[in-house]
């Protein structure tokens, strides 16, 4: 009776391990990308322009043009809500203060954007908002990209595609599959994910001048993967830990600072 009771443990056991297992495999995009789909029609100071992709979508982009020869800022959000959700723009808003350019890019099913997110579709996205800079006359070499958490990942790729003039990577990951592992430790999360932004294997390549900035108590992207990345790429990369930050809040915890130090340095 007893063994007989451990083969049905076992077999419901297994059973509802596959299901988890297939659950996740087919939901997963759900749990990467939690867009905002309706939000965001206008952002006051900035100019709404289109993003037309090379697959046939029409996106929103936000633009302040910069002040004299000063480079634009072109930024790529997290996973989450809008690109321009008011903490967003509370933080871009440091940089046009200093009379930097501002291009806010948003992604295939945010904002009131056609389409559903996919990696291989934001990339597509991040090209077409280059091109919209470059339609406005500002070229790659004259912008800086600013990548937030996922948006890190992208900012990776185009950097591996254009020559841009910096990065700086707020909380990045090595691949969004070693960040799945590492929450969903029971799972074979690596193997499973279908969108990996594998900065890893991309960030030697990149040779323009790059800022990882590092929460040290990030709960969300283990901090120790910045230090990877720098690892992989140190003669481009300077890495700085935001002491007392967590994920969303390194604006609050003196990033600007670090920011501004090495945009002064980009000038020299």
């Amino acid at each position: 009776m007893g063994k007989h009771f451990v083969l049905i443990f076992c077999a419901v056991a297994v059973t509802v391990y596959v299901g988890i297992l297939i659950a996740a495999y087919s939901f997963q995009r759900h749990l990467l990308y939690w867009p905002n789909p309706g939000y965001g029609e206008a952002a006051s100071g900035y100019s709404r322009i289109a993003a037309k992709t090379d697959d046939g979508l029409t996106l929103v982009g936000w633009f302040s043009p910069p002040l004299g020869q000063l480079p634009t800022i072109m930024f790529f959000h997290g996973n989450a809500e809008s690109a321009i959700l008011p903490g967003r723009l509370d933080k871009i808003e440091n940089y046009k203060r200093l009379g930097y350019g501002i291009y806010i890019a948003s992604y295939r099913g945010w904002d009131g954007n056609q389409g559903q997110p996919t990696e291989q579709g934001l990339y597509k996205d991040a090209r077409a908002a280059i091109t919209a800079l470059g339609n406005q006359g500002i070229l790659p070499q004259d912008i800086i990209i600013n990548g937030e958490s996922l948006g890190t990942g992208i900012a990776v790729q185009m950097a591996t595609e254009f020559s841009v003039k910096a990065l700086i990577l707020e909380n990045p990951y090595t691949s969004i599959a070693a960040v799945a592992q590492y929450h969903y430790k029971i799972l074979p999360a690596y193997w499973l994910v279908k969108d990996r932004y594998d900065s890893l294997s991309k960030i030697s390549q990149i040779t323009s001048p790059m800022l990882l900035l590092n929460a040290e108590n990030d709960t969300t992207v283990p901090p120790a993967m910045g230090q990877i990345l720098a690892k992989k790429n140190p003669t481009w990369t300077k890495t700085v830990s935001v002491n007392g930050a967590g994920h969303n809040n390194i604006y609050g915890h003196g990033a600007f600072t670090a920011i501004e130090t090495f945009l002064k340095s980009l000038r020299s």
